[in-house]
């Protein structure tokens, strides 16, 4: 972990029943059903299936899945947390336990405590959540890590609209630029009203 970065914000919980969840409690939640299908999760295919989740979250409800802004890269979008989390593994190395462990050591962080349960007491609640997490599991369970960045950076993406179309200049991104929900749902509802007319 980097001198200076400050992990303990992730570890609060978010209230009230209008609520979005911790990034590293949805990862968990995620590579724990990866693991039960033998399948192998890199962070980088961890992110891409998180993102994807929090836009759609953000298309169908209006409001985030997680509580943690993403940052603008020149690859695609990524969650500060679970960059910081994951950091000493690869891109496309798979998160076993061994590296889980790993990690979990580097960062002085209890990941495996973050868990949807501590932060979701609605079980009606804590089901849809899952559904919806299980869908997006789903859709990128034979995907490789390529793939997986690929399907979310692609022509016509939240990504590509802000690299290509939402900036000035000849696709000059500053890596780590914070994205904010408003902005990701503004940009959502625009290639929505782009395919209706279509």
């Amino acid at each position: 972990m980097k001198p200076g970065i400050q992990v303990d914000f992730i570890l609060m919980p978010a209230c009230g029943c209008d609520m979005s969840y911790l990034s590293m409690a949805i990862a968990n939640y995620i590579l724990k059903k990866s693991k039960e299908k033998n399948a192998k999760i890199s962070k980088s295919k961890l992110q891409n299936i998180i993102i994807s989740a929090h836009l759609d979250y953000l298309k169908k409800f209006g409001k985030p899945l997680i509580s943690e802004k993403i940052n603008l890269m020149h690859f695609g979008f990524i969650i500060p947390s679970i960059s910081e989390y994951f950091g000493i593994l690869k891109y496309d190395e798979d998160i076993n336990a061994r590296n889980y462990t790993k990690c979990e050591e580097a960062c002085k962080v209890g990941l495996r405590k973050i868990i949807l349960g501590n932060s979701v007491s609605d079980p009606l609640e804590l089901r849809a959540l899952t559904d919806f997490l299980d869908e997006k599991i789903a859709e990128f369970s034979e995907l490789s890590t390529r793939e997986s960045i690929v399907r979310n950076i692609k022509p016509g993406s939240v990504w590509h609209q802000i690299a290509f179309r939402g900036l000035k200049g000849n696709h000059l991104i500053e890596d780590f630029t914070e994205v904010s929900n408003k902005f990701l749902i503004a940009v959502l509802d625009g290639l929505r009203d782009s395919l209706a007319v279509n």
